[in-house]
């Protein structure tokens, strides 16, 4: 029997709930504006008119394909890569298409509020939900191998070590059971370079991008430390970020304590 195709997992996949493209609406991701991601066997999502963040280890460089809405025979539009820079050492990667995607397409604004491993629990991003994309498991490099999930967010690490030249402050969030029960996400081979989205309102606000997993958490850099490098990217091209302070609160709970060491599992599937 073929090995199944890398795909996200959840406590209990349903495609109507978790598939993008069901174009369902039962589509737990139904309000939100999802057309600034596009996948072509690594991750894009749109940060301003013609700029993208990836990661590093599964760069999305090449053509790819955003979709105007959720019906994957829908409006599409299609850009090319034209440059892609590093964020220092870390797995953060900001790229530039040739042309704009037009304003058909989403432009996410990124989360502003910065933390620490020593504040993580006093800032408005403990145990918050957040949105988990990643591979819908149709084994395309297509944008329309898309599945969404959730996670809450429940720790945060300095300097995580993917290598010993890749180096990057992580939010994590791990698999809980219940926990948000059948949406519950947890990063799988391939999700590297997905984005994790808080919320403020009808508002995906962008917060992180997938790095890495250890057998316990999924992981993803978290970008509202480096807002100063990637702005200077950005702005450097003549454009510029929106950037959300307004984190809605968190609920309260207790935070379990989590031991994290190097990750050892990259999220992008290799052939040996």
């Amino acid at each position: 029997m073929p090995a199944a195709w890398p795909a996200l997992s959840l406590q209990s996949y349903n495609a109507a709930s978790h598939h993008r493209f069901a174009d369902d609406p039962a589509f737990i991701g139904s309000g939100y504006d999802w057309s600034g991601i596009a996948y072509n066997g690594d991750w894009a999502t749109r940060i301003s008119d013609t700029y993208y963040v990836t990661a590093w280890h599964a760069r999305a460089t090449g053509s790819l394909t955003f979709y105007e809405d959720n019906d994957p025979l829908g409006n599409t539009v299609t850009r090319t890569s034209s440059s892609l820079t590093r964020i220092g050492t870390t797995d953060i990667a900001i790229g530039r298409f040739s042309s704009s995607p037009g304003a058909t397409i989403a432009i996410y604004g990124i989360a502003d509020e910065s933390t620490t491993q020593a504040s993580f629990t006093s800032s408005p991003y403990f145990d918050m939900e957040a949105f988990v994309v990643g591979l819908d498991g149709t084994g395309g490099n297509t944008t329309t191998n898309f599945r969404v999930g959730r996670n809450e967010l429940d720790g945060f690490y300095e300097d995580v070590a993917l290598t010993a030249t890749n180096i990057t402050d992580m939010i994590t969030y791990d698999r809980d059971s219940p926990g948000l029960g059948a949406d519950e996400a947890y990063l799988q081979s391939g999700d590297s370079g997905g984005p994790l989205f808080t919320t403020l309102g009808s508002e995906l606000v962008l917060t992180g991008i997938h790095a890495g997993i250890d057998p316990t958490l999924s992981a993803s850099s978290f970008l509202p430390n480096y807002i100063t490098q990637i702005s200077a990217i950005v702005e450097a091209g003549g454009e510029s970020l929106t950037l959300i302070s307004a984190v809605p609160e968190p609920s309260s709970s207790l935070l379990f304590a989590l031991g994290l060491g190097t990750f050892i599992l990259s999220l992008r599937r290799r052939v040996s």
